[in-house]
């Protein structure tokens, strides 16, 4: 495995001597800027290329915050940082008892914020971080031991996931039955996390119930409750009127739910229209409700990336708008409407098609504006 070391260079030597020696005592290859030999790139350049072809990244917070890069305005171990926290999982190890500079407050915190699974040790000299470090790099060896991460095979068994798309899905006797939106996360390396006695316990059902219907995490409308467990298959399943999602074994996550409809009272109520912000709310709610379930289930994270596909059902009838547009076009009655019949739409995922649990956890909102960007274009493409 390859491993980077990131931190501040100057008066921070000793610290990053012991970590590699950490990683090398492992076994593994070390990446550090010191060691790279004269090239063409800038040393900047030459160290986000090495985040990038590392497997993993070792982190190391002291006071200091660095110099600042002219180019982004964060110092460089910021940079990398930035630049591998959405690629690779990250081992932080921060200095205890260190005042740190205003700068580098706020990028602890950000490091905070973005999961928790990141903070694995604190250190005080070089030798209790050579301890950390070993013993957070034997931790990840563990959680890795069931196999390599497939991307392709876990976007494979997403889209696997996802309910075919009938054609004339969207009509129903009397009328068009209800659009929705199908999300599948499939989390990898392949593993089972979940016995079928602990998929059927009541605890799990209940912690699940509130998930899907309180806070961020939120999926249901809580003012219509959730019937809180249904056999289907190997599946732990919870639904109400119009929404379900489906637990797996394996970790899979599969939900299915109307599209959002407009508030009753908007002058665009009776309008069949996806509004986008309304949209990326729903995928935002799935993306941190299933961060959350894996959280409960696979808190030692042996699942370490997640895959996340979306497909539309019975939706080519519906017109795409922000909800600026929506009270534009029905004040000005300039609304363009879907085409019926034109077929399934293709499911969407981003590229790569896997994202670290860190990226998950601490990323949601911004992987449900990338998804719903990609949507939009279809929509806009139809």
């Amino acid at each position: 495995m390859k491993v980077f070391i990131s931190s501040v260079i100057a008066d921070f030597e000793e610290f990053r001597a012991a970590a590699a020696r950490a990683a090398e005592t492992l076994g593994h290859q070390v990446l550090r800027a010191e060691d790279f030999s004269a090239q063409s790139d800038s040393p900047r350049i030459a160290c986000l290329s090495a985040v990038r072809d590392a497997d993993l990244v070792i982190l190391l917070m002291g006071a200091r915050y660095g110099e600042i890069q002219q180019e982004s305005g964060l110092s460089a171990t910021h940079e990398e940082y930035r630049e591998a926290r959405e690629r690779c999982p990250v081992l932080v190890m921060v200095q205890s008892a260190a005042e740190r500079e205003g700068k580098q407050a706020g990028f602890l915190q950000e490091v905070r914020d973005w999961g928790s699974g990141h903070l694995t040790g604190s250190f005080s000299d070089p030798e209790s971080l050579r301890d950390a470090a070993t013993g957070a790099l034997h931790r990840h060896e563990l959680a890795q031991a069931g196999g390599e991460v497939d991307a392709d095979g876990m976007l494979e068994d997403a889209l696997e996931l996802l309910p075919r798309n009938p054609q004339g899905f969207g009509y129903e006797a009397g009328g068009f039955g209800p659009a929705s939106l199908a999300l599948a996360l499939v989390g990898g390396p392949q593993e089972t996390v979940l016995r079928p006695s602990e998929l059927d316990s009541k605890e799990l059902q209940e912690h699940l119930g509130k998930l899907a219907l309180f806070g961020e995490t939120r999926i249901f409308a809580a003012e219509h409750g959730v019937t809180p467990y249904a056999e289907d298959g190997d599946a732990l399943v919870l639904f109400q009127e119009g929404r379900q999602v489906n637990l797996y074994e394996d970790g899979s996550i599969k939900f299915k739910g109307e599209f959002p409809k407009p508030p009753a009272d908007a002058s665009y109520a009776h309008i069949p229209v996806a509004i986008e912000e309304e949209v990326c709310d729903l995928i935002s709610g799935f993306l941190k409700f299933s961060s959350a379930v894996l959280d409960r289930i696979d808190a030692t994270e042996r699942l370490t990336h997640v895959a996340v596909a979306i497909r539309t059902l019975g939706a080519d009838h519906l017109s795409w708008k922000t909800r600026q547009e929506c009270a534009e076009a029905s004040a000005g009655h300039g609304f363009t409407m879907g085409v019926h019949g034109q077929g399934e739409l293709e499911p969407i995922h981003l590229e790569p098609p896997h994202r670290t649990r860190a990226a998950l956890r601490g990323g949601a909102e911004d992987m449900a504006e990338d998804l719903t960007a990609l949507l939009r274009r279809q929509f806009k493409g139809k």
